[in-house]
């Protein structure tokens, strides 16, 4: 099971997105997440050790299960390894029985580096010699980390690292999967508080979701939506109610003029549009013709930020 998405790369060749389709965890819904799943897949094929540079506050647990379901391991048990916390005595006899128990993930996820010393940093790859080799083990280190000069990495984790890095791009760079995990993390809270699935989300709250910066990327859109769902009045998550969330946790961002829809599909349009121009190295002119734009429209336009919505008849669909 493997997409079959294809563009043209950078060198004239035909670039095909080959990890599988259907992401059910991790939101692939912008093409930033997909170019860089894209990147994490072809690692995986090939390393024993995955290296993905991470925003604070990105989905690592949601990538985990995103990567087990690729290698069709258990998706929702995960062995987790803190490596700002000395091993455990047991933890290779742990590691050991991973393998063939079909209840917890073979896809070991690592995290804690900035926090973690050189030499806690050896103790815990003397215990990653020491494992089975089935293992796989995904290193989740904060972007904030590779400000330091040298990079405070163990060496032979680090050898390993520069021969395959994967950066995650900001939850702010992914408006649409900012929308997507909303809409999921609304019903998933509702559902535990045992209100109404079809709780929706206000037309106008989207906007203020899509405009906010998310420095803490996917861990604070969730705190957000959780503490909002719990002091919910009634069965549709409002604009009033959002604002005075982000108020209350200090995180108040400027709504005096919210993101149009009109204005998030010009960003989305840009964003795409840019980014498969630097993927493909075609000309502007011809990906419009090739998406069936009149170009007498667009003749003097040579760059995506100056284009106006080329398909403004989306702000009059209706289901």
């Amino acid at each position: 099971e493997s997409a079959a998405d294809s563009s043209m790369g950078s060198n004239g060749q035909t670039y095909t997105r080959n990890y599988p389709q259907g992401s059910r965890y991790i939101s692939d819904s912008s093409l930033s997440m997909q170019l860089f799943l894209e990147e994490l897949w072809q690692a995986a094929q090939e390393q024993a050790h995955l290296f993905v540079k991470m925003p604070s506050g990105s989905e690592l647990e949601l990538l985990l299960r995103e990567v087990s379901r690729w290698q069709s391991q258990p998706e929702r048990e995960l062995f987790l390894i803190d490596v700002s916390t000395p091993p455990p005595a047991d933890i290779v006899s742990r590691l050991n029985e991973l393998p063939g128990d079909g209840v917890i993930s073979n896809i070991v996820g690592v995290y804690g580096y900035s926090e973690s010393p050189l030499e806690l940093q050896e103790a815990w790859v003397d215990v990653m010699r020491e494992a089975p080799e089935s293992l796989v083990f995904l290193h989740g280190i904060d972007a904030a980390t590779f400000a330091a000069e040298p990079l405070p990495i163990n060496p032979e984790l680090y050898e390993l690292l520069m021969q395959s890095l994967c950066e995650m791009p900001p939850l702010a760079e992914r408006l649409s999967d900012v929308a997507v995990y909303a809409l999921r993390l609304t019903q998933r809270f509702a559902k535990a508080q045992g209100l109404s699935e079809g709780l929706g989300i206000a037309p106008d709250v989207m906007p203020l979701l899509l405009q906010y910066g998310w420095p803490g990327n996917y861990r604070e859109l969730s705190d957000i939506i959780r503490r909002a769902i719990a002091l919910l009045d009634g069965d549709t998550l409002t604009l009033a109610a959002m604002r005075e969330i982000l108020d209350r946790t200090g995180n108040s961002a400027e709504t005096s003029e919210l993101l149009s829809m009109r204005k998030y599909l010009q960003s989305q349009q840009r964003q795409y549009l840019e980014q498969y121009l630097q993927v493909s190295g075609m000309e502007l002119s011809v990906l419009l013709d090739r998406m069936g734009v009149d170009l007498s429209m667009y003749d003097s336009v040579n760059s995506p930020k100056d284009l106006g919505l080329l398909y403004p008849e989306l702000l009059t669909l209706k289901g």
